[in-house]
């Protein structure tokens, strides 16, 4: 039981970082998307000094489900509706805009 608790706690702190980190990377680095490439993910797991390790939660938050089962890990394959639930669950409520502190334009290396 303690162990559950534990693995439980661990995987809701993960999934709190990758939903407050990994989607504002993704927009610096590549702009605004529904959805990203597995290699775009990946990269900007990277640079926003994730723990790769809990990577399929960036997968099932910004691949369609088809292409989260070809590239998750085999024993989350079949958790891409909890996993995404569970991101939603941290995102940030309000994503900062360009405008914030950019004078109204971009980071640099990124179209408007």
């Amino acid at each position: 039981m303690l162990r559950r608790m534990l693995e439980r706690l661990v995987l809701r702190s993960a999934a709190k970082l990758y939903a407050r980190r990994l989607g504002p990377q993704l927009v610096r680095d590549y702009g605004f998307s529904e959805h990203y490439t597995p290699a775009q993910i990946r990269a900007s797991i990277e640079r926003a000094k994730l723990p790769d390790f809990h990577i399929d939660f960036g997968y099932a938050a910004f691949l369609p489900e088809d292409s989260f089962k070809a590239e998750a890990k085999p024993s989350n394959r079949q958790d891409y509706d909890s996993l995404k639930r569970l991101m939603a669950a941290f995102k940030p409520s309000r994503e900062p805009s360009w405008d914030e502190g950019s004078g109204g334009h971009p980071p640099p290396g990124v179209a408007s």
